[in-house]
């Protein structure tokens, strides 16, 4: 899930004693090295897969000799080696909007760009196919996995209003109950899958079962990515100072839709950021997110790789 459209999904979420510091992290920061001004340049990881290679997008303003100036979101990959391929750019893309959100261990990426309204794609062996789920509206696909089954979102609106996973090639159309809205941003292997509704941040297990997750403190969370491997749940949250944290909650062997009531968390932030996005975590438990050092649109936005440190 991108910033753009993302900040949008946060409903005033606060974190306090739920908050736990049980893991640490060493973080690798990078960019896009795109031609443009470093101070409004920006990357934004998606997922990551298990072999360490992540997808995303980068921003960047380009202006005519007329002084009108645009701004172009094209995508990129980036393997565990650091090297980064760019710019991928779905064919029928006819606003300068491509936007990779997922990949998998065999390098499918999904993600969406914009056509006819936005429009899902899958990218497989360099062949691109464009995922439509509504005619005329608009189809987000965020999340695939080894399997080949993906998931995200459809509906007239933007953001759209109804959640999706397609397991060998049958759609299924999920909803929170009674929520007039629902994405999924992240989707595991069992096809469990998590996203957002009205009521907060949700899991759906395999069977179908939901499970709204909430802090101590009776908050909710926004997850985006969920890993069977490595028993996890990633996403974000925001305080009462408007800071925005990255998260895991560790569900363990149980299906994550099972139970209810608080959830305990670990809190990820990137040294000295203000704004710390996780979207994405694979089964070493590794992070790939995006993270901003200043409050507010000053400074630029980069990715960066979360590893786990193993404990002593």
């Amino acid at each position: 899930m991108h910033p753009t459209h993302a900040l949008l999904r946060i409903i005033a979420v606060l974190i306090c004693a739920s908050a736990l510091r049980g893991q640490s992290y060493t973080f690798q920061m990078f960019t896009v090295p795109v031609p443009s001004n470093p101070d409004r340049r920006y990357t934004s990881p998606g997922g990551i897969n298990n072999r360490g290679a992540t997808v995303g997008f980068y921003q960047y303003a380009t202006k005519f000799a007329t002084g009108f100036e645009t701004t172009r979101r094209r995508g990129f990959k980036r393997d565990a080696d650091g090297v980064i391929e760019f710019p991928i750019i779905e064919p029928d893309d006819n606003r300068l909007y491509t936007e990779p959100m997922s990949i998998n261990d065999s390098g499918t990426i999904v993600g969406y760009y914009a056509g006819v309204g936005f429009q899902g794609f899958i990218r497989s062996g360099g062949v691109f196919a464009t995922i439509s789920y509504q005619p005329g509206g608009n189809t987000i696909v965020a999340a695939v996995n080894n399997e080949g089954d993906f998931a995200g979102s459809f509906g007239v609106r933007f953001p759209p209003e109804h959640g999706f996973i397609t397991v060998g090639g049958v759609m299924t159309q999920v909803d929170y109950p009674d929520s007039i809205f629902t994405e999924v941003y992240g989707l595991a292997e069992d096809g469990s899958c998590v996203g957002g509704a009205i009521q907060g941040g949700f899991v759906r297990g395999p069977a179908g079962r939901f499970r709204l997750l909430q802090a101590a403190d009776g908050q909710t969370l926004t997850p985006n990515a969920i890993n069977n491997e490595a028993g996890q749940i990633a996403g974000v949250y925001g305080d009462s100072t408007g800071t925005i944290h990255g998260f895991v909650y560790n569900y363990g062997a149980a299906s994550a839709s099972d139970g209810s009531g608080p959830i305990a968390i670990t809190t990820v932030d990137y040294p000295g950021a203000s704004y710390t996005w996780i979207t994405g975590v694979n089964s070493k438990g590794q992070l790939s997110g995006w993270a901003q050092t200043c409050a507010g649109t000053c400074g630029s936005i980069f990715g960066f790789i979360a590893t786990p440190v193993a404990s002593q």
